[in-house]
């Protein structure tokens, strides 16, 4: 992982996806590929602290993270960024501190789950993929 990685700011990549936290857990819809992810409550605090402008360096630092657990959040990360749910972007916030983390089982506790089930729905363009003789919605 390089320092450019850990140093760098993401911001959603709106407006494609959204984000919604439901009782600590985060769902997040990606309107262009059409899929939709669900994130557990730890790696929800690490979003939401990205989200705040916080750099992965800062989060590492304020939780006083060992390595092991630090590179589990940097994969976590990469696949947030490789299904572009982030894009870089400087976002400056009301910074005070990055989320407190409690990770104890980092395979359950910093994980995104992702569902592709409802792909052709997701996909549709109410506005655009209208027809006057088949209605809507039309699939392409």
């Amino acid at each position: 992982m390089s320092d450019q990685f850990k140093k760098s700011q993401w911001t959603l990549n709106e407006p494609l996806c959204v984000i919604e936290i439901i009782e600590g857990e985060a769902i997040i819809i990606n309107s262009d590929k059409g899929s939709y992810y669900s994130l557990t409550p730890q790696a929800t605090l690490i979003i939401e602290s990205l989200l705040d402008g916080f750099t992965l360096e800062e989060i590492f630092q304020f939780n006083q993270l060992d390595k092991d657990i630090e590179n589990k959040i940097s994969l976590l990360i990469q696949q947030v960024l490789s299904e572009d749910i982030f894009i870089v972007g400087k976002i400056h916030k009301n910074k005070t501190k990055p989320n407190k983390l409690n990770i104890i089982d980092e395979t359950k506790d910093l994980h995104l789950e992702i569902y592709t089930d409802m792909k052709e729905m997701l996909e549709l363009d109410p506005i655009h993929d209208a027809d006057e003789t088949v209605g809507w919605p039309k699939k392409k």
